[in-house]
């Protein structure tokens, strides 16, 4: 090989291999230099030997609904050493419930009545030919249509509507009290019953306006039979007729109006509407007598003792001092003190003198 082509040769070598050295020298990272081609941390560099103290203020974003962030953990929850979330109060008053359903659906309930829904009546069971005992209602309220001759219970028609009401219980369980029962007859009547176990008792009338003078007396008397006895006690105001009037211990009539003016005082009064007269017991102001008065006339009327015609009658008997208009009135107990005796003869009764002489009587004529 000759000298020139040897050193092409080699020339070529050193080219090769200096192109070589280039290209991996090219693809080595570049000299570090901080905060150049290195970032920092806070502010300090991290080239250099030793441990790097880091000191973060990094806080996490609030966490949203488009935002990936923090959460704190509020009232009544806990959060474990593993991060697990757990709610410590379990009674949550309603008024802390937030979007209440308003509807029965809402609550997942589908087997209730709607609000729309209503009912009008009751339902009635068809049990005509049904014997009930007291025992055969639990608590509650039940409705029948009953056949006559079924519950005892005959009133007009073949039919009647029974009403039973069970207040407490069932079977023979009476510690709430009895069972009762009400039916409506054709004749419009309602009838009552109770019972406990299995027997009911009479069914009774509830009386009405309808049939009450059945069993008692109108107001005005109608339907009052047979002999009453009555007692009454207490005051009335006014009692415009009485066959028989008692107030007093003895079973007399008594009326008291106090008072001592020149007017009547507690009369009690017999008068006769026709003829406008009346006779009545009184005392005017403090003079107490009896009396006859002329209405119409406004004057007094003959007051008749024991007499109806002034003529026929029976006795008056009056006590010894009897006054006439002022005057007393004389009479065979007492005219001696007033006049002389007046002489007696054949027909008339009269004063006479008598002596005794032995056997010998005489009178004589004064």
């Amino acid at each position: 090989m000759s000298l020139s082509t040897g050193i092409s040769s080699l020339s070529t070598a050193v080219g090769a291999k200096i192109k070589e050295i280039i290209t991996t020298l090219s693809g080595k990272q570049a000299t570090l230099v901080s905060g150049t081609n290195i970032k920092t941390i806070n502010g300090t560099t991290v080239l250099g030997s030793g441990d790097l103290t880091i000191t973060s203020s990094y806080s996490l974003p609030t966490a949203s609904t488009t935002v990936l962030g923090g959460v704190k953990v509020g009232t009544n929850l806990s959060i474990d050493g593993n991060g697990v979330l757990s709610a410590n109060d379990t009674s949550v008053g309603w008024s802390e419930i937030t979007s209440k359903p308003t509807t029965l659906s809402g609550y997942g309930i589908t087997d209730a009545a709607a609000s729309s829904h209503t009912h009008n009546s009751f339902i009635q069971d068809d049990s005509r030919n049904t014997t009930t005992t007291p025992e055969t209602i639990s608590a509650g309220l039940k409705i029948d249509f009953k056949s006559n001759g079924s519950n005892g219970l005959s009133d007009g028609g073949g039919y009647f509507g029974l009403l039973t009401y069970r207040q407490y219980g069932s079977g023979t369980d009476w510690t709430g009290g009895k069972s009762h029962q009400l039916g409506f007859t054709d004749n419009e009547n309602i009838w009552q019953r109770s019972g406990s176990g299995t027997a009911w008792g009479a069914w009774k009338k509830i009386v009405d306006s309808a049939n009450y003078n059945s069993y008692a007396p109108t107001l005005t008397g109608t339907g009052a039979s047979g002999t009453w006895g009555i007692n009454v006690t207490g005051n009335a105001a006014t009692a415009t007729t009485a066959s028989a009037c008692s107030s007093t211990t003895d079973g007399g009539i008594s009326t008291t109006q106090n008072g001592n003016a020149a007017t009547w005082y507690g009369r009690i009064l017999s008068k006769n509407a026709t003829n406008d007269r009346a006779a009545f017991l009184g005392t005017y102001g403090s003079i107490a007598g009896v009396f006859s008065h002329n209405n119409a006339l406004n004057a007094w009327a003959d007051l008749y003792v024991n007499s109806v015609d002034g003529s026929s009658g029976g006795n008056v008997r009056l006590p010894g001092t009897t006054y006439v208009s002022g005057n007393q009135v004389l009479h065979s107990g007492n005219v001696g003190s007033y006049a002389a005796a007046q002489k007696a003869t054949a027909s008339v009764y009269g004063g006479a003198k008598m002596s005794l002489s032995g056997s010998t009587l005489t009178i004589t004529t004064t």
